[in-house]
């Protein structure tokens, strides 16, 4: 509960998300599933994932990417 409080974990509905993360799941071939967190790293940051091609896709929407192989 503490991260939550510091900001450290951030909660958010997927509906703020749900229309950009289609978008982007439809051009890009990846799932919604994956495009929901591409959609949210859009507005707070960076990404760290260990998944390659969502690596890939986010790469090319210019977020800052952390790869964890």
């Amino acid at each position: 509960m503490r991260l939550l409080k510091v900001g450290v974990i951030v909660l958010e509905s997927e509906s703020d998300y749900i229309e950009e993360a289609l978008r982007i799941a439809l051009r890009e071939g990846v799932t919604l599933y994956d495009s929901l967190y591409l959609a949210q790293t859009r507005k707070l940051g960076e990404l760290l994932t260990s998944d390659e091609k969502q690596a890939e896709v986010a790469t090319k929407l210019n977020i800052k990417v952390h790869l964890v192989v």
